[in-house]
């Protein structure tokens, strides 16, 4: 009889944690395990994907962490699942998922370490202690993560294991440029004008640690050189309007353009001629990582995890966070060389095969599990 797992996630709204748990659904060995997806608040974005791909999934839609409704409605969710093993996804999940699934009677709770998280305060740390000895591991998708939760919360090093994220490949065709009929479709599908210059790619949520300020700042000084340079923008809106705002003072806004939450994120990356992430932190980007696999190098910051998936000069450019004038120079670096960009892009690929594959995350994490719940991996499992 399969295992059961819950995977419970503090939002419903698809970002990269929750882009990478549809990826593990697509691909888990259904036969050795039975999951089901929970969500305590958000759109619902997430739960509609995971039950389009065959999975039980529900969304609490809490609009308060400690309602107390909420939390008896999650209680009797953990109950009535007879899970065997619950995966917990953000510090909201992780307070009020750790202690209502040791009261469920669920044998093993599992933590999850997404970013190192440097914004987190006292209370935040006091609020992950409090709970932490219920965990019996937390799985990390970056060693950075790993490090920052041993050195700030001081959790037990020998109970953290890391697994980085991976991602399908696509395949090599889609390595080629994309016809002209390719992108006047892209052009129509996304509201954009015929391109007049270079493109780039910035996929991610409108948040300040995600580094569109620094980009705004950047700006000038590339347009100078690329004045027709449009940087294609997917993500949702989560500064009320803030970071548009910001780039029609700087006087920038011409060259960007605010496509909102874009489900089409490959078709982007292909029409670009490379990615930017200028976060301010990270844990392991799924952005990077689809745009290495699309054969398109990053410029990135050199924060987080991305340094474990990303070698600079190789495969991308890393430059240090918060430094709009280093982010000008490397996108100048691209944008002016397309044999640079070339190169670049076939050793991303190169990296990607050997070190992304979604079955390689897959096999891993399910081998934890397996471990967990006492039962021996295949030696393949290991891999």
């Amino acid at each position: 009889m399969p295992y059961r797992l819950l995977h419970l996630t503090s939002t419903s709204d698809l970002g990269g944690t929750e882009q990478m748990l549809l990826h593990f659904l697509r691909h888990v060995d259904r036969s050795r395990f039975e999951v089901e997806v929970g969500s305590l608040g958000g759109g619902g974005l997430l739960t509609e994907r995971a039950r389009e791909a065959g999975f039980s999934a529900w969304n609490l839609a809490m609009t308060h962490p400690a309602s107390p409704a909420g939390a008896f409605r999650l209680l009797q969710r953990l109950r009535r699942g007879r899970f065997d093993l619950v995966q917990l996804y953000g510090l909201r999940a992780d307070t009020l998922g750790r202690p209502l699934a040791r009261l469920a009677g669920i044998a093993q709770i599992v933590s999850s370490i997404r970013s190192p998280d440097p914004w987190r305060r006292a209370r935040h740390v006091w609020l992950d202690r409090l709970t932490a000895p219920l965990a019996q591991l937390w799985i990390s998708n970056s060693e950075a993560g790993r490090r920052s939760r041993i050195e700030r919360e001081h959790f037990p090093a020998e109970r953290i294991v890391t697994i980085h994220n991976g991602i399908p490949l696509p395949p090599a065709e889609l390595l080629t440029p994309p016809s002209a009929g390719e992108r006047q479709a892209f052009e129509r599908e996304a509201g954009l004008a015929p391109a007049r210059g270079p493109r780039v790619a910035f996929i991610a949520n409108l948040r300040r640690m995600k580094g569109h300020i620094d980009l705004i700042q950047a700006l000038p000084r590339v347009l100078a050189q690329f004045p027709d340079l449009e940087i294609l923008c997917a993500g949702r809106d989560d500064s009320a309007g803030g970071i548009p705002r910001l780039a029609r003072e700087v006087g920038v806004a011409d060259a960007l353009r605010f496509l909102g939450f874009f489900a089409g994120t490959q078709a982007l990356v292909r029409q670009c001629d490379f990615v930017i992430l200028p976060s301010l932190w990270e844990g392991c980007p799924v952005s990077i990582m689809e745009a290495m696999a699309l054969g398109r190098p990053p410029v990135a910051t050199r924060v987080g995890g991305i340094p474990e998936i990303l070698e600079s000069g190789r495969e991308g450019l890393l430059v240090p966070p918060a430094s709009p004038a280093a982010l000008a120079q490397a996108m100048l670096t691209l944008l002016g060389d397309s044999a640079l960009r070339q190169q670049m892009g076939q050793a991303a690929r190169a990296r990607a095969e050997r070190d992304f594959p979604v079955e390689r995350m897959v096999r891993r994490l399910e081998a934890t599990y397996l471990g967990l719940l006492g039962a021996a991996p295949r030696p393949a499992d290991l891999d």
